[in-house]
């Protein structure tokens, strides 16, 4: 079930400096979107994904037994949903407004503070810079999107490009931001954008939650959950 969000009105930015951030941007800049993402008119609307619906956006990659299972998260479409800024640790529109989400639901947003997240400390070196598409069963080169400290001397990052992305670890030898690093597993490809990564550390389990912010070409934003078994303490 759709569920209207409810949202103050939100201004999106109309005009934007040129990019040369490759052709998944482009594509999404091609999206025109209203002056405005009035929630009165109901141009956003926020809904659960199921764990069957979340395990399709995304294929195992079969390389680390500690993969759990795809365990649900939530979705924001209407003409509004590329206006998406940020999906977490705050769903932003337009850059301005900021709201959480109503957890465990996932089928309310509630207003919240504007947040401020630290510079990430890593330069990808070349060694982990790129990944041949094809190995993943995508096109092209994917290149470094971004990631995450995870667990020791290790990275959860992702790899993009216009057939998709891939997500997975990078093994450092020093700490997770200091090389020299090169590819460990690979645990998930995508034929949608991802965006983000994220996880929230086991506390009473031996399981860790991986969150992922991923794109669609229709402008659709997903939020997806997944298990990942800690290593050993």
């Amino acid at each position: 079930m759709m569920l209207p969000l409810v949202l103050a009105t939100v201004g999106v930015q109309a005009a934007q400096p040129p990019h040369s951030d490759g052709p998944i941007a482009a594509q999404e800049r091609s999206i025109r979107l209203p002056r405005s993402c009035d929630a009165k008119a109901q141009q956003a609307s926020l809904s659960n994904l199921s764990e069957s619906d979340a395990a399709m956006l995304l294929t195992s990659a079969g390389s680390s037994p500690r993969i759990g299972k795809v365990t649900g998260g939530f979705s924001i479409t209407g003409v509004c949903a590329p206006a998406v800024s940020s999906l977490f640790p705050a769903v932003v529109f337009g850059g301005t407004d900021f709201y959480g989400i109503a957890y465990p639901t996932f089928d309310s947003l509630i207003p919240t503070k504007p947040f401020s997240e630290l510079p990430d400390p890593f330069t990808p070196p070349s060694t982990v810079r790129k990944l041949k598409g094809a190995k993943f069963e995508l096109g092209g080169v994917l290149r470094y999107g971004g990631g995450i400290p995870f667990e020791t001397h290790q990275r959860l990052s992702f790899w993009s490009n216009s057939s998709g992305s891939v997500i997975g670890l990078i093994d450092c030898l020093g700490s997770s931001a200091t090389p020299p690093c090169t590819i460990g597993n690979i645990l998930y490809r995508t034929k949608h954008r991802v965006r983000k990564v994220s996880y929230t550390p086991s506390m009473h389990s031996t399981y860790k939650q991986l969150r992922f912010w991923i794109t669609e070409r229709t402008g659709r934003q997903d939020y997806v959950e997944a298990d990942y078994l800690a290593a050993p303490r």
